[in-house]
């Protein structure tokens, strides 16, 4: 965890990764008060979702191909970081 308030930057040049190794980078997971609402915007603003079989967490990719997760707190390895006040 980051912390409240983090904030992540990545900066974009020339010579940058297409989104196909770029997906093979880390990837983050972002904790949100509503996840399910999160997943709906992201849906509707048509970014690609990302499925990965070894969890049920909802994936997207960025434009650019850096892909997300969006935490939930019934997943046992975010539930002590969700649940901070």
């Amino acid at each position: 965890m980051i912390g409240i308030g983090a904030l992540v930057i990545a900066p974009v040049t020339a010579d940058a990764l297409d989104e196909t190794p770029a997906r093979r980078g880390a990837w983050l997971e972002l904790n949100c008060r509503d996840p399910a609402a999160l997943k709906t915007a992201v849906l509707k603003a048509g970014l690609a979702q990302i499925h990965y079989s070894a969890t049920t967490s909802f994936y997207f990719a960025a434009p650019g191909g850096q892909v997300f997760g969006v935490a939930r707190a019934d997943r046992p390895e975010f539930a002590s970081w969700l649940t901070r006040p």
